[in-house]
């Protein structure tokens, strides 16, 4: 029995005591007769008739509510079995999409109580399997239409996918105004103006994930900014706040190359060669990346001042026998057709770094040259790597891809700040040196 129950007797046991203790207390009084809505009766008779009553009131109101109570457990156990059903046959509808049978599930779907929204999101699965990408899309919109975000989001891919770019900026402007806070189509939102090359509007769609998300917003945020201080460098549009982003971007990533790059180009393009060039030593030294020698080493080659940058190169040895300044060194002597020079630097590299395709084609060449054909051949066959080009001196840390020439982004795994020299990679062997930016 449950405790509430006994407390309940005992309540009852000790009212009924009470009762009788009072009833012979005042037996003289209990048992005179009164007049009740015209009836004659004794005060004891009209206790007794209020207590039935009152039991009475009590058995029905119980009796009602078990009543309902077992018709919401009839109920539920109803719901429960139909939507057991219901779940077997969604399974089923999944699995004949699993297999392909798109046509025999959106019939199996026609006969499933959904609601509208579901089921026009379900349909549009469908047709997209059967390859009817129109009548994929007009059932999503049915079901956006209907207040389903999740065929919202495959609304804009597939808008995506036909080049509906327009439409699909619509959708997530929408879906924005509605939730600011929304995370999905705001990430959607930042990538489809990256696509239409709106970095202003992708930086104000990123600024909330600087506290949302701040590691998605440290991925993002160098590389939209250098996109949108790189349009309008193309523009010749840089003002005083964009060179104030421009510093503000290298001293938060100091890893950031096309940064440096860009501050180096800054200068040049205003007629301060001396800044420029010390920004690309500078660059090389703190990031010992190959492309600000070898724009070091294009400046003064226009200039027709060879001697200075090999002078340069000099003293970067000097300081620190780098392979990647050795390499360049030996490179910038065999472009000056100074043969012996250049095999006198690259020639002890070709045993540390079997694979580097261009160190051993330029060694080769260089022993061909002095006519030793037999060691030409024996650095060709164990320094060529198949899968890298004759002149691909960069290599992407992140897909190993090899590139001729340095960009701010693969463009075959698309993230920044990943191509650097392949001679580093595999002195290195750690494909994780710099961070990856978006």
């Amino acid at each position: 029995m449950k405790p509430r129950t006994i407390m309940t007797l005992v309540f009852w046991m000790i009212c009924g005591i009470l009762l009788i203790v009072f009833y012979r207390a005042n037996q003289a009084q209990m048992t005179a007769f009164i007049q009740f809505f015209g009836l004659e009766m004794t005060i004891v008779q009209l206790w007794f008739i209020s207590l039935l009553s009152s039991v009475f009131v009590c058995f029905f109101y119980f009796g009602i509510k078990r009543m309902g109570d077992r018709k919401k457990i009839r109920l539920f156990q109803e719901d429960k079995r139909a939507f057991k059903e219901l779940g077997q046959s969604l399974l089923s509808v999944q699995n004949l999409m699993a297999l392909g049978e798109f046509g025999k599930a959106r019939v199996a779907l026609n006969s499933l109580p959904l609601e509208a929204s579901y089921k026009a999101y379900l349909q549009a699965q469908c047709l997209q399997g059967q390859g009817n990408l129109s009548e994929a899309l007009k059932s999503l919109k049915e079901a956006w239409d209907l207040g389903s975000d999740l065929a919202g989001f495959e609304l804009v891919e597939a808008l995506l996918k036909t080049g509906k770019e327009d439409q699909a900026t619509k959708i997530l402007d929408f879906m924005l105004e509605k939730n600011p806070e929304a995370v999905r189509p705001r990430k959607l939102r930042i990538d489809l103006a990256e696509r239409k090359s709106q970095w202003e509007r992708a930086l104000e769609l990123l600024e909330p994930f600087a506290d949302q998300d701040p590691a998605f917003y440290q991925e993002k945020q160098p590389a939209l900014l250098y996109e949108h201080l790189m349009s309008h460098f193309k523009l010749s549009k840089l003002g005083r706040k964009d060179m104030d982003d421009l510093q503000k971007l290298q001293k938060d990533h100091p890893q950031f190359i096309p940064a440096l790059l860009l501050q180096s180009e800054v200068y040049f393009e205003q007629g301060d060669e001396r800044r420029a060039l010390r920004t690309l030593e500078k660059g090389f030294e703190t990031t010992g990346h190959p492309e600000f020698l070898s724009r070091l080493e294009l400046y003064y080659l226009e200039q027709g001042r060879p001697e200075d940058v090999l002078q340069i190169y000099r003293q970067m040895l000097a300081k620190n026998d780098d392979p990647v300044v050795r390499f360049q060194t030996g490179r910038l002597y065999k472009k000056l057709e100074m043969t012996d020079e250049s095999l006198n630097i690259l020639e002890p590299l070709v045993k540390q770094y079997e694979g580097f395709t261009q160190l051993g084609l330029l060694v080769a060449d260089g022993k061909a040259r002095r006519l030793k054909y037999e060691e030409a051949y024996k650095i060709l066959r164990n320094a060529v790597d198949p899968k890298a080009e004759n002149t691909a001196s960069l290599q992407c840390r992140s897909c190993q891809t090899y590139h001729v020439k340095w960009s701010a982004r693969c463009n075959q795994c698309k993230q920044w700040n990943q191509l650097d020299s392949a001679i580093r990679l595999l002195k290195e062997k750690e494909p994780d040196h710099n961070p990856i930016y978006y």
